[in-house]
């Protein structure tokens, strides 16, 4: 009687790294949660596998370092950036369809009135930008040459509150639930910066066959729609637009010197990104 391979062999171990902060916040669950859905879609073609968390406190750097130079952990979520993707091997699908390179202002709240007061690009140049050590986002923001404050990142929400810097750019996806850290804080009422800066999750360059069933099963989930079932459910509720309120912001495009040819080639993918035109006038700016 023959036996398939998927059925004999045993369950493929795919460790991640959790930050312990994450156990108890729902909404940290998506990637995680995505994940798990793109290798149960590729159960039947990869066989079975089995989840393997690895809890620690580490800075995004650090986390890479893991997952390229060890078996530590086997796949990271984090923001692209050409050094990112050449060091690694990504998995061309965004993980936030876009919404990553949108970004609100974290502010104190006493500094409204001058926020509001930024109308333009040269306007925008004038403020300190607190950024963290090694993000990709630092690289875009001085880019651009705008004014930035880098710090670790564990220190630059206590650094807003002090007035190191002027203000905390942050996705569209996270800045509401950070107001948590401190009374004095909130998101500027009317700015928008946009830029290009897709999620992806990261395997090990020698680990071609995982990166492969993640692409096929994220792609099986984009189809079928359970992808945005979770991303909306998760990361894009109907709350969050009301809060953003896309419409009634001033936008400043930046560009992001540091797309590689793989990502400006998905940009021409409609269905991976949640705001597709605005895509193109983010292009028309790099």
């Amino acid at each position: 009687m023959l036996v398939s391979k998927v059925a004999t062999s045993a369950p493929l171990i795919v460790k991640f790294h959790q930050h312990s902060s994450d156990v108890n916040h729902p909404v940290r669950h998506y990637y995680t949660e995505l994940l798990n859905l793109a290798l149960t879609n590729t159960v039947a073609e990869y066989g079975e596998f089995e989840l393997s968390p690895r809890m620690f406190i580490s800075s995004q750097q650090r986390s890479l370092m893991l997952l390229q130079e060890g078996d530590f952990v086997d796949v990271h979520w984090t923001m692209t950036s050409a050094q990112r993707e050449e060091q690694l091997q990504a998995v061309y699908i965004p993980l936030l369809k876009g919404l990553m390179g949108y970004r609100v202002l974290l502010i104190k709240k006493e500094q409204q009135e001058k926020i509001k007061k930024v109308s333009n690009f040269d306007d925008l140049k004038k403020l300190s930008l607190g950024q963290g050590i090694g993000w990709p986002d630092s690289t875009i923001l001085k880019a651009n040459d705008l004014n930035v404050i880098l710090a670790n990142s564990q220190s630059l929400h206590e650094m807003l509150v002090k007035e190191r810097f002027d203000a905390f750019p942050r996705a569209v996806t996270e800045a509401w639930r950070e107001l948590d850290f401190d009374e004095s804080l909130t998101v500027d009422c009317c700015l928008l910066l946009q830029y290009i800066s897709p999620v992806y999750f990261f395997v090990k360059k020698d680990n071609q066959l995982l990166a492969e069933r993640l692409t096929k099963g994220l792609e099986l989930a984009i189809d079928n729609g359970s992808f945005d079932e979770l991303f909306f459910k998760y990361r894009a509720p109907q709350a969050m637009f009301d809060l953003v309120n896309f419409a009634n912001r001033k936008r400043i495009y930046l560009k992001n010197p540091a797309l590689s040819a793989n990502t400006k080639r998905l940009l021409q993918q409609s269905n991976l990104w949640f705001f597709p035109e605005d895509i193109k006038n983010i292009l028309q700016k790099q």
